[in-house]
């Protein structure tokens, strides 16, 4: 899977009803594909009113990236 297969989200951000932009999330599906479906889920609304699609903690071995500037 390449950068580009992986799934996209975002916040639109305001500041006193202002809008000041949008953070764009990369999530790395390939590599922790539980908790990127997850988040997504959480993002979109098709989650479980704000809880862990899972249902309470789940396992997955997560390896931590360094961020590019």
């Amino acid at each position: 899977m390449g950068l580009k297969d992986r799934p996209q989200c975002y916040f639109d951000v305001e500041i006193n009803r202002e809008p000041v932009g949008r953070i764009v999330f990369q999530l790395f599906s390939d590599v922790c594909p539980k908790t990127s479906k997850n988040f997504l889920c959480l993002c979109t609304g098709n989650g479980r009113g704000g809880e862990c699609i899972y249902g309470g903690y789940f396992e997955e071995s997560v390896v931590f990236c360094k961020m590019k500037r």
